[in-house]
């Protein structure tokens, strides 16, 4: 996301390229969901499909709390920080999951 900010570092270029990324960490979260998924452990799936579900309302409501902070500031330099605490916030999901998925795989045999 860095080096695309520096090619266009307007405030609109930097909320353009925060908003592509954050889809880019979503489709990546789901990829990963879907291979958790796939998971022999019912009892695991399960879980896992009730955190999946509980995620999207979680995350709306922080989205709304990120906006009405950083909506709440004067400047354009908090729209591209408000677009950036959002897409770490979905980073940081993608980054928990890819460890559970590393922690399973750890745990299969041969």
């Amino acid at each position: 996301m860095e080096a695309c900010i520096e090619q266009d570092p307007t405030t609109a270029g930097m909320v353009r390229r925060a908003e592509e990324a954050l889809r880019a960490w979503d489709e990546e979260m789901n990829r990963v969901y879907r291979e958790l998924q796939g998971r022999p452990d019912p009892g695991g799936r399960e879980a896992l499909r009730t955190a999946r579900r509980a995620w999207p309302a979680w995350r709306d409501a922080e989205f709304r709390f990120i906006g009405r902070l950083y909506g709440s500031r004067a400047g354009t330099m908090y729209l591209p920080m408000e677009v950036g605490r959002r897409v770490d916030l979905v980073r940081r999901r993608t980054l928990e999951l890819r460890a559970y998925r590393a922690l399973l795989r750890s745990r299969e045999p041969g």
